[in-house]
């Protein structure tokens, strides 16, 4: 006897002799969709075509459904979002801690004496930092270094007893009483922003802590307008249009536990309110 032929089908049959026709398929109905038809392959099993039943097509809608009501409720919410509060602040990360600087200059040539001016020093108007004293006339003058306002030494560009020329810088100094943050908005949002609006600033250094402020002044160019050499967007040849930023000046409220130090990185939100 030969041995019998095994066919694959989703009810488990009995094993048919040799030479037998294959049995007809007898088994239930399969959620109400009828008798599934079966199909003998050349490989000597039987497959049986199942087909998606009423209930799979009916979940599989719902699905569906429920993914686009997902999706239309997300863009309304972005929506309601932008409209409720986006649109009332402009926010920008391209933002550092600024300071006007003090120029600490030499009054003439000669060998710089008594250089008090050390990094981090901080001074009053009027104080004496050095003298500077001439070299190859009789008599030898001497003229004393002031400051020009009360500040603190953040570079030091010379070395006592060395030559200085008249003019020259011997030190940067700024007010930390009076530093700012310098933010560039972006020219299609600058025509928002006014005199007096409420900023918040975050700065890389604290990034727990949030500083208010106020926006103080606009500044009355794009950013690096008024220079020697022309823009590269009023060539015709460049078909790349470059786009432009508004330094906006936002003085921060000075707290005793954050010190403000000039080239901080900082962001900047501006309530526009308008």
């Amino acid at each position: 006897m030969r041995a019998p032929t095994i066919e694959k089908t989703t009810a488990t049959q009995a094993p048919t002799s040799a030479g037998a026709p294959p049995p007809e398929h007898n088994g239930p109905e399969l959620n109400g969709a009828g008798p599934s038809p079966t199909v003998l392959e050349p490989d000597g099993f039987t497959y049986v075509s199942v087909p998606h039943s009423a209930r799979t097509v009916r979940n599989a809608g719902r699905l569906l459904i429920f993914v686009a009501v997902l999706a239309l409720c997300e863009l309304v919410g972005l929506g309601t979002t932008y409209l409720a509060h986006d649109r009332y602040y402009i926010s920008t990360d391209n933002a550092q801690v600024d300071a006007d600087q003090i120029l600490i200059n030499a009054p003439s040539s000669g060998i710089l004496e008594s250089w008090s001016a050390s990094q981090g020093t901080s001074f009053r108007h009027g104080q004496v930092l050095g003298r500077v004293t001439g070299v190859g006339g009789v008599p030898r003058v001497s003229r004393v270094i002031k400051a020009p306002g009360p500040g603190l030494v953040g570079l030091k560009a010379v070395a006592d007893r060395t030559y200085v020329r008249a003019g020259q810088t011997l030190a940067v100094g700024y007010d930390p009483q009076r530093v700012y943050i310098t933010a560039r908005v972006p020219e299609t949002d600058v025509r928002r922003v006014r005199v007096g609006d409420a900023a918040e600033v975050r700065l890389d250094a604290y990034p727990n802590r949030v500083v208010a402020g106020v926006v103080e002044q606009l500044q009355a160019s794009a950013a690096g307008n008024f220079t020697i050499y022309p823009s590269t967007d009023l060539d015709p040849t460049n078909i790349q249009k470059i786009d432009q930023y508004i330094a906006v000046r936002v003085r921060p409220a000075i707290t005793d536990d954050i010190r403000l130090y000039p080239g901080l990185n900082a962001a900047v939100t501006i309530w526009v309110g308008r």
